[in-house]
């Protein structure tokens, strides 16, 4: 079994980039308390910027902006887990304003959540 540390250093040396979103926050606590709901890790780097893990894993970057409008933001990624019925549950008990999970004609299983700034969180699984 490969621990995470392992699997990234892997990945880079095999020259497969790594891909990092860094989400517009126009309140970093507020923020923080989202995604520590959502079952994240929050660490701090100062009070403009943070990193959003998981099990020791990097899922994505938050920083300060204060030009945001979170009705008209675009930002967005896909993470990709085998969890994503578990976490649909488990972030739906906290109260996030899921949507419904659903199988998609191609091929995915998944939902999706907005962060209080307007960035899009769509969680899928492989149907196969």
């Amino acid at each position: 079994k490969l621990c995470r540390g392992c699997i990234q250093w892997l990945f880079v040396t095999s020259g497969r980039p790594i891909s990092m979103p860094i989400f517009a926050t126009l309140d970093m606590a507020v923020s923080r308390s989202f995604y520590e709901a959502a079952g994240f890790e929050v660490d701090g780097y100062d009070d403009g910027y943070a990193f959003v893990t998981r099990g020791g894993g990097e899922v994505l970057h938050l920083a300060s902006s204060s030009v945001i409008d979170p009705a008209r933001n675009s930002g967005a990624c896909y993470l990709n887990t085998e969890e994503a019925d578990q976490w649909h549950a488990m972030w739906s008990a906290a109260g996030l304003p899921v949507s419904d999970l659903a199988d998609r004609p191609w091929g995915m299983r998944e939902f999706e959540v907005t962060d209080p700034s307007g960035n899009l969180l769509r969680v899928g699984r492989n149907l196969a």
